[in-house]
């Protein structure tokens, strides 16, 4: 099937009842099966419907490889030239973002929408290279109809997907913080029929109010009290944490890839980054796996072989923003 769109408008997505094809955003699909189906093919308003559009251009990607259906950020402000949030609806309702040509529309998350600053808008693009991918983005007065599901920027079932995606960045209230109103939303939403927002949990003497909202490194942060408030007795867990509710309905196996943003300003400890387990000792048996703040710095699932690509040490994270990568693949596990 090919979706073809009308003049004036560009084709977003499919949707309907065919597994695999749902969310896709490439026009052209294949569809087998000898019983009847229900598909289509959802346009949303092209190029020219939007009052006002500049060119865009990927910057600071220098890798050989062509990265494929690639979340990238966009960061907006009244500094881009002829931008004007007065120009824009409120919330980023106006904003779309489409091909150099204007046929096809790219799905989008609005992260942080701040008129008053820099609003960050995640968009997922087909292809991107080395030399800088171009795209246009486009934006309007009035909100504009038609909005993709945010989901579809972090992949669909044909495409690829990332299991959850947190970006941890409501505000909460730390006079009323409770296990309810501080969960953290999953962006990704791959299964309707799986919730995995990451719900707060607290250990020892820790309580809610230990947790709260601060500036990240992308748009705003959750901060986390020490989960180890009374010495270096690791069993003394007082601090905070998130917790996704069932790791096994990521449906992921040993094959995966968690990534994070880091900063810690206490270097004792066992100060948890990622982990399978709830407690220290979980992380090392043969489901569980740590990686956390103090000589050891990682606990790999039992029979695995594992390797640290940088230098451990409890002053590696403290007071500056690190990016964490845990790549596993069933036997091995490599953290960067």
């Amino acid at each position: 099937l090919q979706a073809v769109p009308s003049s004036g408008f560009a084709f977003g997505y499919w949707s309907g009842d065919v597994a695999g094809i749902v969310d896709v955003a490439e026009p052209s699909v294949s569809v087998e099966g000898a019983s009847a189906r229900h598909l289509t093919a959802n346009f949303r308003k092209g190029r020219e419907q939007y009052r006002f559009a500049c060119e865009m251009a990927v910057s600071g990607y220098e890798g050989a490889e062509t990265l494929t259906n690639f979340p990238v950020l966009v960061r907006i402000s009244n500094a881009l030239v002829n931008f004007d949030y007065a120009k824009c609806a409120s919330g980023g309702a106006g904003v779309a973002f489409f091909s150099t040509d204007g046929t096809r529309a790219y799905p989008y998350e609005v992260d942080t929408w701040d008129p008053s600053g820099e609003s960050l808008i995640w968009v997922r693009l087909p292809q991107v290279c080395a030399d800088g991918t171009k795209f246009i983005f486009a934006y309007h007065p009035t909100a504009v109809d038609s909005p993709y599901p945010a989901r579809q920027t972090w992949g669909n079932a044909q495409d690829g997907y990332y299991a959850g995606v947190w970006h941890l960045g409501e505000e909460i209230d730390v006079e009323a913080a409770t296990a309810g109103t501080a969960v953290s939303v999953d962006s990704a939403e791959h299964d309707s029929s799986l919730v995995l927002n990451a719900v707060p949990g607290k250990g020892g003497n820790g309580d809610y109010s230990m947790m709260y909202s601060t500036n990240g490194v992308i748009g705003r942060a959750r901060q986390n009290a020490s989960a180890n408030l009374e010495g270096n007795n690791h069993n003394q867990w007082n601090g905070n944490y998130l917790s996704v509710p069932s790791y096994d309905s990521f449906g992921i196996g040993g094959s995966f890839t968690i990534s994070g943003w880091f900063n810690q300003n206490v270097g004792r400890g066992y100060q948890n980054f990622f982990a399978r387990g709830d407690s220290a000792s979980a992380k090392g048996t043969v489901n569980g796996w740590g990686v956390f703040q103090n000589i050891n710095f990682v606990n790999f699932p039992e029979g695995w072989s594992g390797t640290t690509v940088f230098g451990s040490g409890s002053d590696s994270f403290l007071n500056t923003w690190r990016h964490l990568v845990f790549v596993a693949d069933g036997t091995n596990a490599t953290v960067y």
